[in-house]
């Protein structure tokens, strides 16, 4: 009985190992084949159709010329001298001196909302502004304890360390290194004295919050990396708040002056890439399909928003020049991504309780910030726009992890995400996400082919489960079912889609960008269903040069990412590029059913991830092959270098 148990289980082993290994064999045939060898060739056509590289070079030329005069205007002029000079009195000024301030302030604003509430009879309300204040009172206790300047903790702390790196974690020009003490201790009494009498006409987190924000321009000023860092960690939670896209908009021409600057100067190179080229195109043609859309700029402010979020793409693209730029914004997004989703996790659970509460107490400034999470996180208002993309990532590294603790919160935070998107109502979404992830461990190894036959047959079981009436009510299945049943119904919705059309034909460049255009524009033509698909909402926005352009830059996309993987020496850094390319194509799935670019904001997510893939394989190509050395970001440059190869 033992030797046929052994048997059997060396002819199952054996018969595995030759079912991989036909699956390893069918892999390589798939990457010698014509196709695989036209979804593996983005190098060469970049060489062959864009074989010049256009050099701002030291030869006496009129660009060298006009980039020293810009530089030497920009070095002496009395902004960037007021700037730099700023930026050392704050870096140079000790914690002691900033605790001092924030406690003064901390306890007149809390003294004078006391009085207020006193006099004027009001102690059921303003709870939670009288808390703030005495928060920051407290919080500023500690800062008393050290005499060290600003720029020493910021170097060393964890939060400065990560977000701009070992190398840019305090300010390059250093101070004078001397600071007058005790005068800056008058002065923080009697400034933080001041706006603590002043707090009475405004919320007293604003001087807090004021300061920090002034911190980070400073540091943006030096360093324009950390724009685009700071954009993909704040994304998802802008997102909740209804002025989100504003303050990004603000937070990427920030990024872009100081990139800039810093391009003049010549210490940042430009690099477009044949697919960034076709963003270049994509992009004008969406910002002209906004100036020329009827009524004639009708939508102007709809298309500069959405070029501002496509330039995100740019920005990534040719800031994050380093394996480490590129791995803390793609670390801080799926951070700020996870944070969200926990948060509405919360909010869906008990956050009807909490405003109730808040309401009750009369803390309206908790009740300020709880309304628009509860408004915004309650319901499914696009979250899985954030979500999809980062769960190959998550499951990437749930399956690098070095330990079982690593491994399992990774688990956990996968299915938190995945019960937050299991409220979104839409079966396409499911379907999506199954095929997605298929593709991604497909794409992955060739172990998974070698899997899903073994389970073959269970997965037929499975399928014929589902089909029974105890089965069929579980709600992801009964979405798949209904979306499944809606596909066979598209002969009858072909009368209601003939208008549509017909506008299209009529209007081949598109009826322009914005808000109602393309409703306004099908109504002319008796028509009121405007399809959900992404594609033919583009299609009918920006034309067809816009769907043309969009669709050969996915396939360039694509066809970048998959060479990489093909002659990449570092596994990490390419399971990096395809996880995050995987979760672009899961957005793009998904899109087939859904308007995934409904509004502006959207775009940002999907181009500033294509960016944070495209510097993904920068960096790793800048490892393997040194010979790019010249465009890392942390090196001055005596030119400016346009690299369109």
């Amino acid at each position: 009985m033992k030797q046929g148990h052994n048997g059997r289980k060396t002819l199952y082993r054996g018969f595995v190992v030759r079912l991989d290994g036909w699956c390893a064999k069918l892999y390589e045939t798939i990457g010698k084949s014509l196709v695989g060898r036209a979804m593996t060739a983005y190098t060469q056509e970049g060489a062959y159709l864009m074989h010049r590289k256009v050099t701002a070079g030291s030869g006496g030329g009129n660009a060298q010329g006009i980039r020293r005069r810009m530089s030497g205007i920009l070095e002496n002029s009395g902004t960037t001298r007021t700037l730099v000079r700023l930026a050392n009195l704050f870096a140079d000024c000790p914690l002691n001196i900033y605790g001092v301030f924030f406690l003064m302030y901390g306890l007149i604003s809390t003294l004078m909302y006391v009085v207020q509430q006193l006099v004027g009879n009001r102690l059921d309300t303003e709870i939670g502004t009288t808390l703030t204040a005495g928060i920051i009172a407290v919080s500023a206790v500690p800062l008393l304890f050290s005499s060290d300047p600003l720029r020493v903790h910021v170097r060393s702390s964890r939060i400065g360390r990560f977000i701009m790196g070992e190398d840019h974690a305090a300010p390059a020009e250093q101070g004078s290194g001397r600071f007058n003490t005790v005068f800056g201790i008058y002065m923080a009494l009697l400034f933080g004295v001041s706006m603590g009498l002043l707090s009475g006409f405004f919320n007293p987190v604003l001087v807090p919050v004021g300061a920090l924000i002034i911190m980070l321009l400073f540091v943006l000023f030096l360093y324009p990396e950390t724009g685009v860092v700071l954009a993909a960690a704040a994304a998802p939670i802008l997102w909740i708040w209804d002025s989100h896209a504003l303050v990004l908009q603000i937070l990427l021409l920030l990024t872009w002056l100081s990139y800039l600057h810093k391009l003049l100067e010549g210490r940042r190179t430009v690099h477009l890439g044949l697919a960034g080229v076709i963003v270049l195109l994509f992009g004008c043609n969406y910002l002209l399909c906004g100036i020329g859309s009827d009524p004639v700029g009708g939508s102007v402010h709809d298309a500069v928003s959405g070029a501002i979020m496509i330039s995100g793409y740019f920005l990534a693209t040719n800031l994050m020049t380093t394996g480490r730029w590129a791995d803390r914004c793609v670390k801080l997004f799926c951070t700020s991504v996870t944070v969200v989703g926990v948060l509405a996790l919360l909010v869906r659970l008990w956050g009807q309780v909490a405003v109730a509460w808040c309401t009750q107490m009369g803390a309206e400034t908790f009740l300020a910030i709880l309304t628009p999470l509860c408004r915004t996180l309650g319901a499914d208002g696009g979250l899985y726009l954030f979500v999809l993309p980062v769960l190959p990532l998550l499951l990437l590294y749930l399956t690098c992890a070095r330990s079982i603790h690593t491994g399992a919160m990774y688990a956990l935070l996968l299915l938190f995400l995945c019960a937050v998107i299991a409220d979104g109502g839409m079966g396409w979404l499911w379907i999506s996400l199954l095929i997605g992830m298929v593709l991604y461990l497909l794409c992955r190894s060739h172990h998974t082919l070698t899997v899903l036959l073994l389970l073959l047959l269970p997965l037929v079981c499975i399928a014929l489960l589902l089909q029974l009436p105890a089965f069929a009510q579980f709600p992801p299945v009964a979405l798949i079912r209904s979306e499944l049943e809606s596909l066979h119904k598209v002969a009858e919705n072909s009368a209601a889609m003939a208008p549509f059309f017909r506008m299209l034909s009529d209007h081949p460049f598109g009826v322009g960008v914005g808000d109602g255009l393309v409703d306004v524009a099908l109504a002319a033509y008796g028509g009121t269903h405007v399809p959900n698909s992404f594609w033919l909402r583009l299609w009918a926005q920006t034309g067809i040069q816009g769907l043309l352009l969009f669709a050969l830059f996915s396939f360039l996309f694509l066809q970048r990412v998959l060479e990489y993987r093909k002659i990449a020496f570092d596994r990490n850094r390419r399971d990096k590029a395809v996880a995050i390319c995987f979760g672009i194509l899961l957005l793009l799935l998904l899109g087939t059913h859904v308007p995934i670019f409904e509004n502006n904001y959207n775009l940002f997510v999907f181009w500033t991830l294509a960016g944070m893939t495209n510097a993904c394989i920068r960096a790793g190509r800048d490892n393997e092959f040194r010979s790019l050395s010249d465009e890392d970001a942390t090196v001055t440059s005596a030119d400016i270098t346009v690299s369109v190869s």
